[in-house]
């Protein structure tokens, strides 16, 4: 596991534990954040599954070869990997942007 239960750290973290816990950052997120009220929604719409996103997006952005993302996320074929994550999607359009300008 990679995050092991506080009460016995020999034990995976279940995921209902995770859940619990993007349960309460994402409320907690989401009033700090009360008068922002577009990036409270997205907090408040924060998951697991939204997060796999998150960590696959980032790591592309940051470097990371897609077959790293693909294992990280234990994608079997890199063409879910290449349509989970968006980041090739953003540098295109950037790309496409300037081009046109």
């Amino acid at each position: 596991p990679v995050v092991s239960a506080l009460e016995n750290p020999s034990q995976p973290l279940q995921r209902n534990a995770v859940w619990a816990i993007i349960e309460r950052f994402r409320k907690l997120a989401a009033d700090d954040f009360s008068d922002n009220k577009s990036l409270a929604l997205q907090l408040e719409k924060l998951s697991p599954h939204t997060m796999r996103h998150i960590f696959g997006s980032h790591a592309l952005e940051n470097g990371a070869q897609l077959k790293d993302v693909q294992d990280g996320l234990r994608h079997a074929n890199i063409k879910t990997t290449s349509g989970y994550v968006h980041s090739d999607t953003r540098e295109r359009r950037k790309r496409l942007a300037g081009a046109i300008q």
